[in-house]
């Protein structure tokens, strides 16, 4: 049966070199040098148990002394400092390194050590804050104008120079704060680095450190400053709001606007379901009055024939006799009654009148 290729080597924390060989299996103390591991092909059973590797038993590898065994005697997860993480062990390097304390205490350290780096970095950051904000102080006061007058600095008096301590009300807080530093001895080493030197104190970026009244023009800037950002911030609040409610009003009305365009787009709509609904009618009685039209214009031609070969026959006396009689029922009633082309004419106006009647209904 073939072997299982050789895993690379590996570096564990203790244990000596495996030999492969059944007098190998008493457990081995681990040491701290570094530990090669056993090759596949020099093992054919597990050295804690005897068992014969095959298909059904795989080989592993011990990570804390590096021999070969298999996974029912190496089904152990340990931390191991060398790997920084749990690793699979033997059962008999389990059992020795369990009651060991180092590795716990090892373990608590790394955390401990990984608690002071983040610690380390959390101060760094707040120092460089606190430099940058000393900076803008200074830039503040480099370029403030004079708007209000320094307090007035006491003078000393015989108390004072005697070693009496100032009155507390003539000491700023600043002055209170250092004053209780030098009493106790001083500031904590992190402010004195973080302190400016006088160098960088004449140099023209970095003007020299603050006295009382320079500290109190600062401040007495900033807080002027601070009003008049107040005021701007206000006033651009107010014009936000006044936008806002002008934005809401012209969304009401473009909103109405959309609705009353809805409205009309399905009256549209509504119009244009009517007339399709309607045309096939409209259409039939279209083509109806237009047969009905050209029936009555063949009729009126007909009649106008008519009336034309009549007047063309009429004798000249029976017209003059119609002309000088004063009986025009009579004349007209003969007329009509025979074919005349009294009667004629007047059917021919009767046609003209129901085909007015006709083209004004289309």
């Amino acid at each position: 049966m073939s072997s299982l290729p050789a895993k690379p080597a590996a570096h564990g924390p203790s244990g000596g070199r495996g030999t492969g060989s059944p007098s190998s299996s008493s457990a081995q103390a681990p040491d701290s040098g570094v530990k090669a591991w056993v090759p596949d092909s020099e093992v054919n059973e597990c050295p804690t148990c005897s068992r014969k590797f095959g298909t059904t038993l795989r080989k592993h590898h011990c990570r804390a002394c590096g021999r070969v065994v298999c996974g029912y005697c190496s089904g152990n997860q340990l931390f191991l400092p060398s790997h920084g993480k749990d690793q699979r062990v033997c059962d008999p390097c389990f059992d020795l390194l369990r009651h060991d304390k180092t590795a716990s205490l090892t373990e608590s350290l790394s955390k401990n050590r990984q608690v002071e780096a983040s610690l380390k970095a959390d101060l760094k950051e707040k120092l460089q804050q606190a430099d940058w904000f000393h900076g803008f102080l200074l830039k503040v006061s480099a370029k403030a104008v004079p708007s209000c007058s320094p307090p007035p600095i006491p003078t000393p008096t015989p108390s004072a120079a005697s070693g009496a301590a100032p009155a507390p009300e003539l000491r700023t807080p600043e002055l209170r704060s250092r004053d209780d530093e030098e009493e106790e001895g001083g500031p904590p080493e992190e402010e004195k680095e973080s302190a400016p030197s006088d160098d960088e104190g004449d140099s023209p970026d970095c003007p020299r450190a603050l006295s009382t009244g320079d500290a109190a023009e600062v401040i007495c800037t900033a807080r002027q400053r601070w009003r008049q950002a107040c005021g701007e911030l206000s006033a651009q609040t107010e014009e936000t709001d006044r936008l806002r409610l002008e934005s809401e009003a012209l969304e009401r009305e473009c909103q109405e606007t959309a609705d009353a365009v809805k409205e009309l787009k399905k009256a549209v709509r509504s119009m244009e379901s009517d007339v399709k609904s309607l045309r096939p009618q409209v259409e039939v009685h279209r083509d109806q009055l237009s047969r009905k039209t050209d029936a009555l214009r063949e009729e009126l031609e007909g009649l106008t024939q008519r009336m034309h070969a009549l007047e063309a026959q009429l004798p000249a006396r029976a017209t003059e006799s119609f002309l000088s009689s004063g009986s025009f029922l009579s004349v007209g009633g003969s007329f009509v009654g025979q074919g005349s082309p009294l009667g004629a004419r007047l059917r021919l106006e009767g046609c003209a009148n129901r085909f007015r009647e006709g083209c004004s209904l289309m």
